[in-house]
């Protein structure tokens, strides 16, 4: 009798421990299934028109003068040219703009200051360098002969004076400058600091889209893809992708990616889908790390592999990217990963919540956590 008591409690036990795998298999099985083919978030939303202020215009810093410091003691134009050139063959391009307007100031007939000025203005055009302090007063002056100084106004001022510098640029806009374009259609459509226009917003990126504007190229394809302030038009998004992608503009490998994975616009191929996320995060695109995991968590365009899926998740998380937490933690949560860890699964829950994810947040709140408690799990 002892015996077959033991022989009994080993047979219940090992069913009882099958039980549990087995349940532990639906629950993965299930997560799998409710976790999307693709994760993208329109990157429209979080462009910032402006760009990081310049250095002179943070609290502590000198305030701006009408007197600029690399013009003192200069009192013959030829010499503030001479001076201008040098400093634009160095690359200092305030300091030029600065000389050539005090070259003006001189001798306001003379057309060489003039000439500089404009060649100057064009060739900081196709540049990134930043705009340091300048002489505005006089700037705003030579802007009626060099109309390319607006877009150069409009840097200066939108940093410090909104309206100021939105008026120069609206004129820089006019005057056929693609970035400002795209910059006004990104303020105007959402309505960034002024009065939203939808419809006018996106005539401004879709004009600088069509000016060969890879940046707006992307974000109007990304628009028209997703049906946002536009009708929504996914093949003609997808062309404006292509465009863009053939200057060779970052972003839009990840977007083609996920058309190409979901079939929109597009002819859909998974496996090119695929490689067009693993290209993207070998560029350093921190989202892209989210759609290689899902990929390969069903098997869209690569074997289908937990493991290979829970590791690109994480790597994703490392990056900073709010989603592939929250995706981490689900895989950490449900024993996706290979192994249940709670504690490792709150830590990355919280992380994605402090950055506003929307479900981490959801997770997160104090009635979540003590439900949370009461079931064993974090």
């Amino acid at each position: 009798m002892a015996l077959f008591a033991v022989i009994t409690a080993a047979v219940v036990g090992g069913a009882a421990h099958f039980v549990n795998q087995l349940l532990n298999w639906f629950d993965r099985q299930s997560f799998t299934e409710r976790l999307p083919a693709t994760d993208y978030e329109p990157k429209f939303f979080a462009t910032d028109p402006l760009g990081e202020a310049p250095a002179e215009t943070k609290p502590g810093d000198p305030t701006d003068t009408d007197e600029i410091d690399v013009t003192e003691g200069i009192e013959k134009p030829n010499v503030a040219i001479q001076k201008g050139d040098e400093a634009r063959e160095n690359g200092d391009y305030t300091d030029a703009v600065n000389l050539y307007l005090h070259a003006l100031k001189l001798d306001p007939n003379s057309s060489e200051p003039k000439t500089q000025l404009w060649k100057t203005l064009e060739i900081w055009n196709e540049t990134d360098a930043p705009v340091g302090r300048i002489n505005a007063g006089r700037l705003e002056k030579a802007a009626q002969y060099a109309t390319q100084a607006a877009w150069l106004l409009s840097e200066y001022y939108l940093h410090r004076d909104r309206a100021l510098g939105l008026h120069w640029l609206k004129k820089s806009a006019d005057s056929g400058h693609p970035a400002d374009m795209r910059k006004l259609g990104i303020i105007l459509t959402p309505g960034k600091f002024a009065s939203a226009d939808h419809s006018g917003g996106m005539n401004w990126l879709k004009r600088a889209a069509d000016k060969g504007d890879a940046e707006s190229q992307f974000l109007y394809g990304e628009c028209l893809i997703f049906g946002e302030f536009v009708e929504k038009a996914p093949h003609q998004g997808t062309d404006y992708l292509k465009l863009a992608a053939d200057q060779g503009y970052a972003d839009t490998k990840e977007l083609l990616g996920v058309c190409m994975v979901e079939g929109i616009g597009i002819n859909p191929s998974q496996k090119a889908g695929f490689q067009q996320f693993v290209e993207s995060a070998e560029i350093g695109t921190i989202t892209a790390n989210l759609q290689i995991g899902l990929c390969h968590l069903h098997g869209d365009g690569t074997p289908r592999d937990q493991t290979t899926a829970v590791a690109a998740f994480k790597k994703g998380a490392e990056l900073g990217d709010p989603k592939a937490m929250y995706a981490y933690t689900l895989c950490l949560d449900s024993g996706v990963s290979g192994r249940i860890s709670s504690d490792d699964a709150s830590e990355w829950m919280k992380k994605a919540a402090d950055l506003g994810h929307p479900g981490a947040k959801a997770c997160h709140t104090p009635a979540a956590a003590a439900d949370q408690k009461e079931d064993g799990s974090k």
